[in-house]
């Protein structure tokens, strides 16, 4: 029953939440954002493609039974590691450019369809594949931290933000005069990043 629950809830997100923007920070063709992230994941690289709208390189990594999409900032440097860890253990420093609102799914409920019919608590933790690429997702979370951090001109703060009792990552936003507090849940869209550590 819970099984069936989860992914009812999934489905309804996926079908329900309006369609945003992915996020405010925009990633102009060919320049790849140049983080240094302290979250690490360790999983199988399933395979390497190209997704030929954004013209750029994804990797699919298999981490525990979640398989995850990230566009590889280190790609035109690595791309022959990439190719010999298919198939292989690969340890990703991996992050997110994101738009986040205060909230977490009851402050979304209005926009999930038959919301009323699932489950929804105020700690309802969420990372769904959402979006036109590859590696957009949507998430529900709990701000674990945060950090000042810089992107060219661009001030920026990185949250870790909890997206699943397994699954913890960094995420970048515009900085803002209102952030988000530790401890507090936030909601948005995510475009998944990452670069090798090996």
């Amino acid at each position: 029953v819970l099984l069936f629950v989860l992914v009812g809830f999934a489905a309804l997100v996926i079908r329900g939440v309006r369609r945003r923007s992915a996020f405010s920070v925009a990633v102009e063709p060919g320049i790849l954002p140049t983080l240094t992230a302290e979250t690490r994941v360790t999983g199988k690289v399933r395979r390497l493609f190209r997704n030929p709208a954004l013209g750029l390189p994804m990797v699919e990594l298999a981490v525990g039974k979640r398989l995850l999409v990230f566009c590889p900032t280190d790609h035109e440097a690595r791309q022959d590691d990439y190719r010999k860890r298919i198939g292989k253990d690969a340890t990703i420093a991996l992050f997110g450019l994101a738009t986040l609102e205060a909230g977490g799914a009851d402050a979304i409920r209005d926009r999930i369809r038959d919301a009323d019919e699932i489950e929804i608590t105020p700690d309802l933790l969420r990372f769904l594949r959402v979006g036109e690429a590859p590696n957009d997702y949507f998430a529900i979370g709990r701000v674990i931290s945060s950090r000042e951090e810089t992107w060219g001109d661009d001030p920026l703060t990185l949250y870790r933000l909890q997206t699943a009792p397994d699954l913890t990552l960094e995420v970048a936003t515009p900085k803002s005069e209102t952030p988000l507090l530790g401890k507090s849940m936030a909601h948005g869209s995510v475009r998944l990043f990452g670069y090798l550590t090996e």
